[in-house]
């Protein structure tokens, strides 16, 4: 559905994660505080061998819009894929485990796909 049909369209972030236990918390508080009232978490866990899935799964707690997913086959283009065909999402985000979005992110994104009428940006 473009995102001019709706008020508000769901953003799903996809994230790939492997062993990201040094990371992977700071990356979801910069999800969980977005401004933008519409949003849906999933992260596709490739086998972590850390504490990464147990960092998740406890900063997921409660929040029926935050999802944790096993990546047996462990690359990020597996991940993306089982991302798309879960993600519920009008727009769909890639993020890295290791990135940090400043809390207008996904505002912007949806405000930039409005103005612009792209299909993708970033």
């Amino acid at each position: 559905m473009p995102t001019t049909e709706k008020t508000n369209p769901l953003v799903s972030f996809l994230i790939p994660m492997r062993n990201e236990a040094g990371f992977i918390a700071a990356c979801i508080r910069s999800l969980q505080i977005q401004t933008y009232p519409n949003i849906e978490i999933w992260v596709f866990d490739g086998g972590s061998t850390d504490d990464s899935k147990k960092i998740v799964a406890a900063a997921f707690a409660g929040n029926p819009n935050a999802h944790l997913v096993d990546n047996p086959e462990r690359i990020q283009s597996a991940a993306w894929n089982k991302g798309i065909l879960l993600a519920n999402g009008d727009i769909l985000s890639i993020v890295s485990a290791h990135a940090e979005l400043a809390p207008d992110y996904a505002a912007n994104l949806v405000e930039t796909l409005r103005r612009t009428g792209a299909d993708m940006v970033g």
